[in-house]
């Protein structure tokens, strides 16, 4: 069957259904998954099939959550998972990710039609039931099943986008409103993870494109202070001493680099060249995404004979931002992070993915086998 063919036959035009099986299948992957014997032997001593839900990063989260940040290689970790793990234990926090993984897949279908429509493109049927196949068979399934942060920072990212493409379309009471929105994003985001600093780029788009430089600025500055501000109380209660707020950012890269080899090329070995390969498909889409919406850029530019794109060329900033983390982590960090840091920040680059019978199985092992070597402790975190 060819893809054409399989999109004129996917069926699955309920949403009711695509929610559904989105929810069972890395459920099903992952309690199949604790039938492949463990890949660090440790692993054993847990009971039943709970132990495919705490590998790798997990038991940092469960060990923040159960004694804080008591050693230096945990203040790597933002605060909030372990927040919610220790208030509503792993149990909650799993039927939390259950349920934001449903409101995160509708918000998505919402992004996606509202970011077409901004840049005068049709959201056809077509693509309405491919992003359901990818919903369902979403590459980051398991990450967004299991206790880690891609699950809330995805429905946080999908609410930033939604609600900053959004503001242009009303009126300056329904502005203020947005900004409101977007300064409680911010401080929620800030607490999840690291990379919410660089949704301050999209404030640039709005300096320099939609003539709000004050507001713009200010919640700039406002996403990078609301990543430093905790961390550099995190940072100052560990070592019992005051950190200026400059030296953060860089106290926070030794941690990395000392804890996780993080730093220029530290990556680049040729032990590492199978992680490389599992990554190979994001780093593909995300280029591709890239050098598309620039290619219209470029166009709008020659057509309307104005260096600035046009507000509604929203997808252009979405693109970037996904070619600035693709490049910080294939260049600086443990490389195999791409996928689900690259579409948890960037849920819209979701509708780039060609489909064709070669990336229809393809999505579909990426889901399925992810799940295995997750649960199976092999390196797919």
């Amino acid at each position: 069957m060819s893809a054409k063919e399989f999109m004129i036959t996917w069926s699955i035009d309920s949403i009711y259904v695509v929610l559904l099986l989105r929810t069972l299948i890395p459920y099903t992957c992952l309690f199949l998954s604790s039938l492949i014997p463990p890949h660090i032997p440790v692993y054993d001593k847990r009971m039943g099939v709970i132990r495919v839900f705490l590998s790798w990063d997990v038991e940092w989260f469960l060990r923040i959550a159960g004694g804080g940040y008591s050693t230096e290689a945990r203040l790597a970790f933002f605060p909030a998972l372990p927040f919610l793990l220790r208030e509503i234990g792993i149990k909650g926090v799993l039927a939390l990710n259950g349920v934001l993984r449903i409101i995160n897949a509708v918000l998505q279908i919402k992004l996606c039609r509202h970011l077409n429509r901004l840049a005068g493109e049709a959201f056809t049927p077509q693509t309405i039931r491919k992003l359901h196949f990818l919903l369902i068979f979403s590459p980051i399934a398991v990450f967004e099943t299991v206790p880690y942060t891609e699950t809330l920072f995805g429905c946080l990212s999908v609410m930033f986008l939604l609600v900053y493409s959004s503001m242009t379309l009303y009126n300056k009471k329904v502005q203020v409103l947005g900004y409101v929105a977007l300064v409680l994003i911010g401080m929620l985001m800030g607490l999840v993870r690291n990379t919410a600093v660089f949704h301050a780029g999209y404030f640039m788009f709005g300096v320099i494109f939609l003539s709000r430089p004050i507001g713009e600025l200010i919640l700039s500055g406002y996403y990078f202070l609301s990543v430093l501000l905790p961390l550099k109380r995190r940072l100052e209660q560990y070592y019992e001493m005051c950190i200026p707020l400059k030296n953060v950012s860089k106290i926070y890269s030794n941690i990395q680099n000392k804890y996780w080899g993080v730093g220029l090329f530290n990556y680049w070995k040729i032990t590492n060249l199978p992680r490389f390969l599992l990554v190979l498909p994001s780093t593909f889409l995300c280029l591709s995404y890239m050098f598309t919406e620039s290619k219209k850029w470029i166009h709008s530019v020659c057509r309307e004979r104005n260096v600035f794109p046009r507000p509604t060329s929203f997808k252009f900033a979405v693109a970037t931002h996904a070619f600035v983390l693709t490049s910080i982590v294939v260049f600086l960090a443990n490389v195999e992070i791409l996928p689900r840091i690259l579409l948890s920040s960037c849920p819209s680059i979701l509708t780039h993915v060609p489909f064709n019978r070669s990336t229809i199985y393809m999505v579909i092992l990426i889901s399925t086998l992810g799940a295995g070597l997750f649960g199976a402790f092999l390196p797919w975190t």
